[in-house]
């Protein structure tokens, strides 16, 4: 059974709001940027609320820079980082991984090389996985 996202995050303080599936690509390459700067879990988090609770388009560049600019990311250095596509090796070796995995939708959490969860699922699926092993 699926469950609507407003449903499903709402036990977790989450609030889904978009009308428009966008190319996430640029925020994935801006997430690689601010993990080299140890921002990553802040610039997740950001760009995550942004686009699911606000609304916003994470696949337009001002956005994405003025989102970690909020997180204290250097703008400049994160601009040109986006401009030479410097992280696109990193998400392409990614992305044939997770083909390798047959895995074409996100999250999806592998444990042990073996066992598969697929989506957004409750706790209860993680510790029935985590008790298998």
């Amino acid at each position: 059974m699926l469950i609507p996202l407003q449903t499903a995050g709402a036990p977790y303080g989450i609030t889904f709001n978009f009308e428009v599936i966008i190319n996430s690509r640029l925020a994935l390459e801006a997430g690689e940027f601010a993990r080299e700067k140890g921002k990553f879990e802040e610039a997740h988090t950001r760009l995550f609320q942004a686009y699911f609770s606000e609304g916003q388009n994470i696949g337009e560049k001002a956005v994405v820079l003025k989102l970690l600019k909020e997180i204290g990311v250097e703008e400049s250095e994160l601009n040109d980082a986006l401009e030479s596509h410097i992280y696109t090796p990193r998400l392409e070796q990614a992305r044939q991984s997770a083909q390798k995995h047959d895995i074409n939708v996100l999250p999806t959490f592998i444990f042990d090389g073996r066992q598969k969860i697929v989506g957004a699922q409750p706790y209860a699926v993680f510790q029935r996985a985590l008790q298998k092993l």
